[in-house]
């Protein structure tokens, strides 16, 4: 009889890892080379390395870095507190800093003065920019963490002027990032949380570009809508039709919503589904309908229309992204919403909540009843309190921890005033809280906590970490409190400490620089200086990440670094 040998795993992995036992991983490795690259699960972005410091295992994490791990992979949702190089530097890890940083020079060419030259463009200074290219000219090719120059720092904040004094200094207009992007397709292909207001000057930046002799193929001209472009293009490199994922030219002619240059694609034989794989935990996640998405998201009617008549799928799978039909059944796009739905596609129950569309709600609990928390948790994300407050009151009652955390989690964060597109006409954003104080009342636990591997932050941690993302979760800092207050008036703990960055919710808040909560949680008694390690002290934050204002109000209260 043959005994079967288990797989080896992730969490094998980790174990190995913190430990620094080189002989282990080297054994894992050997069979299973791709564990040095993956989430613990599927809903946990743990990896290896991040183990490897949490043991300051400075050999392990060579040995990792080696195998292709990513130093600056952070864990959702506080990624960027949360990748192994920031975790090593919070924690003082010299000798772990030392070989991240050797690594990252050696293969994305960061240097420290990379480092200072591209934060400068991204705050906008361009006469500090102007003096260190005065001082140094090469520094306009110099690169940051993730490879990057300071020409991928400007094009993000579509700063044109800052751009060409770039260009005009000799920035490389063609060099590739540490994931393979050029600021072409920086420029072109951005972040669709951009405001539409800015897309005229992302425009206005690739013709610069192009100017200067950036690398114009059929990607390029399907960006910009260059009919001529993309036959001399097809006819250059044919396989570019079918690039991968953002290399695929539908997606971007999409997304900038140039439909002849997308009827040209599409005649020349592209999928207008873009299908592709990706991976998640370790498992290949079929993927389509990116090329819609995109299309719906910016209000493009014929190109969606373009796309259904081609063969799209109506229902896209785009990895946590929801359904394409959403951004014009949210914003009140009925017409091109109207097209989606005539092709088969379906709203999801945060649009429904987001519309106050209680009968297709009704309709979709009484088909499955089971869906009560999913209704629930659609209610708290739309803001939508009449809903909330029915299913508390007629739904079953919510006992898990982790579903508890999950719904706190969705009254706070303030997904609804992001910039999501949403029609918000006649919405009250002071529902978010009143929302949160139903759960409360209602008898949800104000000390849940999330539990992923190290990861077990309260929610009054979360709110601290999430205070100064405007960009993504639009609250005031006035409103931050008042979430603080109303969890804290419910009984919510205000020195719990957790174990990834082993500080109090005041700590956090302090390395998140939100002076107006830090200055209530101290009003209500916070702790000045508890936390699991003196690394992780309100003060030791402060000083660290130099908010200045922050550290002299703890010092004014007798806060100690040490």
């Amino acid at each position: 009889m043959t005994t079967a040998v288990s797989e080896p795993s992730v969490p094998e992995l980790c174990r190995a890892a913190e430990a620094g036992d080189l002989d282990a991983m080297d054994e894992i490795l050997a069979d299973a080379p791709q564990l040095a690259t993956q989430d613990t699960a599927a809903n946990d972005e743990h990896q290896a390395l991040h183990f490897a410091v949490y043991g300051n295992q400075p050999h392990a994490v060579r040995r990792l870095l080696e195998a292709g791990a990513d130093p600056l992979n952070g864990i959702y949702p506080h990624r960027d507190a949360t990748n192994p190089l920031a975790m090593a530097q919070d924690r003082g890890l010299a000798e772990v800093v030392a070989i991240i940083e050797e690594f990252l020079g050696a293969q994305r060419g960061t240097s420290d003065r990379g480092m200072e030259i591209t934060a400068a463009v991204a705050s906008g200074d361009r006469a500090a920019v102007a003096a260190l290219l005065d001082t140094e000219a090469a520094v306009a090719n110099a690169r940051d963490h993730r490879g990057q120059t300071p020409l991928f720092k400007a094009i993000d904040n579509g700063d044109f002027a800052m751009v060409r004094l770039l260009l005009e200094r000799g920035a490389d207009v063609d060099h590739a990032d540490a994931e393979g992007r050029t600021p072409l397709n920086r420029c072109l292909l951005h972040n669709w949380k951009v405001p539409d207001t800015q897309y005229a000057a992302h425009t206005a930046i690739a013709g610069l570009l192009v100017g200067h002799g950036a690398r114009y193929g059929l990607w390029a001209a399907a960006a910009l809508g260059d009919v001529a472009g993309i036959e001399a293009g097809l006819a250059a490199e044919p396989a570019a039709l079918h690039g991968e994922k953002a290399d695929n030219p539908v997606v971007v002619a999409s997304f900038r919503g140039h439909v002849e240059a997308l009827r040209a694609l599409l005649d020349a034989g592209a999928d207008p589904d873009a299908l592709h794989t990706i991976e998640v935990a370790g498992e290949g996640v079929e993927q389509w309908g990116q090329p819609l998405w995109l299309a719906c998201n910016r209000g493009h009617y014929e190109i969606a229309e373009l796309l259904l008549e081609r063969g799209a799928r109506a229902e896209v799978a785009c990895y946590a992204s929801g359904p394409a039909v959403a951004w014009p059944y949210q914003a009140g796009n009925k017409k091109l919403a109207n097209l989606l739905f005539l092709h088969g596609a379906r709203a999801d129950d945060i649009g429904f909540a987001l519309t106050g569309d209680m009968a297709a709600l009704g309709e979709r609990v009484a088909a499955d009843p089971k869906r009560q928390y999913e209704i629930m948790w659609a209610g708290l994300l739309a803001g939508n309190e009449d809903m909330v407050r029915y299913r508390l009151a007629h739904g079953p009652q919510v006992d898990a921890e982790e579903e508890q955390f999950n719904l706190l989690s969705s009254a706070i964060r303030g997904w609804r005033i992001g910039d999501l597109k949403i029609n918000n006409e006649g919405w009250d954003r002071r529902s978010l809280i009143r929302n949160l104080e139903h759960l409360l009342a209602h008898g949800f636990n104000p000390n849940v906590r999330k539990n992923r591997s190290r990861a077990n932050f309260t929610i009054l941690h979360h709110l601290a970490a999430k205070a100064c993302n405007h960009q993504t979760y639009g609250h005031t800092p006035e409103e931050i409190v008042d979430f603080a207050r109303a969890l804290l008036d419910a009984g919510a703990e205000i020195d719990p400490l957790e174990d990834q960055l082993q500080s109090t919710p005041l700590g956090w808040a302090v390395r998140y620089g939100n002076i107006a909560l830090v200055r209530y949680l101290l009003q209500r008694g916070a702790d000045l200086n508890k936390s699991g390690s003196d690394w992780a002290r309100p003060l030791a934050w402060a000083e660290r990440k130099g908010h200045d204002e922050i550290a002299e109000v703890l010092r004014t209260h007798g806060a100690k670094k040490f």
